[in-house]
């Protein structure tokens, strides 16, 4: 993988892998979660 990022073909992806976070992180997760919920809720109220 770094080999390819270091081609500069992708530098999309390369300024993600970057400035993304851990997928562990606790404070990430807890804001995914709570968006799926919020997400959720306005379906359910048609909003």
């Amino acid at each position: 993988m770094g080999r390819l990022l270091g081609t500069g073909r992708y530098p999309a992806y390369l300024r993600y892998a970057r400035e993304s976070t851990r997928k562990d992180d606790p404070r990430r997760q807890f804001e995914t979660g709570l968006d799926c919920v919020l997400d959720g809720v306005a379906a359910r109220m048609g909003i």
